[in-house]
């Protein structure tokens, strides 16, 4: 799932992409800067999260295995589970559902 978010977000080392709400995303994963100040907290930085692409993996799966557990992962299914990968981007439905399936695509062909 993380090589499959990886292609989609097509980030590199180093790189910040500015959004039009005045955010930037960062590095592989193209963390969103909104999440800064959690990922402080628990010892990363936006120089971090840029530079190092472990940490920003780091950051990037911890981001998405928060979201993927917002839910009752008992009863976790498929619809939900894509519900919480599309959250990793956004959580405006009709982008919420494009990103899923940029993923669920992307990860189809890693599989092949």
């Amino acid at each position: 799932m993380i090589r499959a978010i990886l292609m989609v977000e097509g980030g590199q080392v180093g790189q910040t992409v500015s959004n039009r709400n005045g955010s930037v995303d960062i590095g592989p994963m193209q963390i969103n800067s909104i999440w800064l100040p959690e990922i402080e907290r628990r010892g990363g930085s936006f120089r971090l999260i840029r530079d190092h692409s472990c940490a920003n993996i780091h950051f990037g799966t911890w981001l998405l295995s928060r979201e993927i557990t917002r839910f009752d992962v008992t009863g976790l299914d498929r619809q939900t589970f894509w519900r919480a990968v599309g959250n990793y981007h956004s959580r405006t439905p009709e982008l919420n559902s494009r990103y899923a399936e940029r993923v669920w695509n992307a990860w189809r062909r890693l599989g092949q």
